[in-house]
């Protein structure tokens, strides 16, 4: 386990899914379709028809700042599409989390004034506040 790393979720992503019954999912370079099969089943309790995979190369940054040229890149990462049975569906939300630190926080166990908090003092005060340090 563990081949996934984070469902996608854009715009484009939702289109697809409503429209084609397709989930996208970010997944580890060195996975293979039967792998990403499986634990989508597994995890989801889905029937997999067909997964699609692409593989994006990091690309060199550069911008221009007051002290000088900064150079950089962007991470390569592997994506997977995966169709599902006709009637399957997967929520994506409600395995949503949110990171900080190296320590996930899922949504579901985040506090409903969590807007409020956000609005307020930002994601610092928000992760002190679920830590009780506040």
């Amino acid at each position: 386990m563990g081949i996934i790393i984070k469902p996608l979720v854009t715009e484009k992503m939702t289109a697809i899914t409503e429209k084609l019954n397709r989930f996208g999912f970010i997944v580890r370079p060195e996975a293979n379709k039967l792998e990403i099969k499986s634990e989508i089943e597994a995890l989801y309790n889905v029937t997999v028809v067909d997964v699609n995979t692409l593989k994006y190369s990091g690309k060199s940054k550069s911008r221009y700042t007051k002290s000088g040229i900064i150079n950089g890149r962007t991470n390569a990462y592997k994506k997977a599409i995966v169709t599902l049975k006709e009637g399957d569906t997967i929520d994506v939300e409600v395995n949503a989390q949110i990171t900080h630190n190296g320590k996930a926080y899922p949504i579901a166990s985040l506090p409903d004034n969590l807007e409020d908090i956000l609005n307020a003092g930002g994601l610092v005060k928000a992760m002190r506040k679920l830590n009780g340090l506040d």
